[in-house]
């Protein structure tokens, strides 16, 4: 009985063995340069995390909108912040829908008006709260456009997360 279990194997052993050498190779070409294996490890976290740092984002901003408009007494800001709130909300529901193109533009726009709205004050008053907003706001533009240039050319490539056993 064993005899035949060994039989058995060694045959199974036989025909994935042949099956892996007809496989042919479909795997992309891996990224050249320095600036896209960079580019490929941050898109590859932005893909298996998107829609949430949107989503973060959105939350972020409504928060510093309530801060603005409580403790600043500034209710243009408050303002302000509650529409790119609900843009960045939007983007991660579109990212969500697998309409990543306008989403992620979306997001980028969004990105830019925190960026134009947060930046000339932090860099007068140094205020945490507009810091705060305005790094959030470069990261978050640094990283949407990175995704759309790798949505309209394809490169950055994502890297292939092969867990081991």
């Amino acid at each position: 009985m064993s005899q035949y279990k060994e039989q058995a194997k060694e045959k199974i052993n036989e025909v994935k063995e042949d099956v892996k050498s007809s496989t042919p190779s479909v795997d992309p070409p891996p990224n050249s340069s320095n600036a896209e294996k960079a580019g490929g490890s941050i898109t590859t976290v932005s893909s298996h995390f998107d829609p949430y740092p949107h989503y973060f984002m959105s939350f972020a901003t409504l928060l510093g909108g309530g801060y603005a408009f409580q403790c600043l007494r500034q209710p243009r800001t408050a303002a302000i912040a509650a529409a790119l709130g609900v843009a960045y909300g939007a983007a991660g529901y579109l990212i969500h829908k697998n309409d990543y193109n306008a989403g992620y533009n979306v997001a980028t726009l969004a990105s830019v008006g925190l960026i134009a709205t947060s930046g000339p004050a932090a860099w007068a008053a140094k205020d945490a709260y507009h810091v705060a907003l305005g790094s959030l706001g470069a990261i978050s533009l640094a990283t949407n456009t990175l995704k759309i240039y790798q949505l309209r050319t394809g490169l950055p490539r994502d890297l292939e997360v092969r867990r081991q056993k």
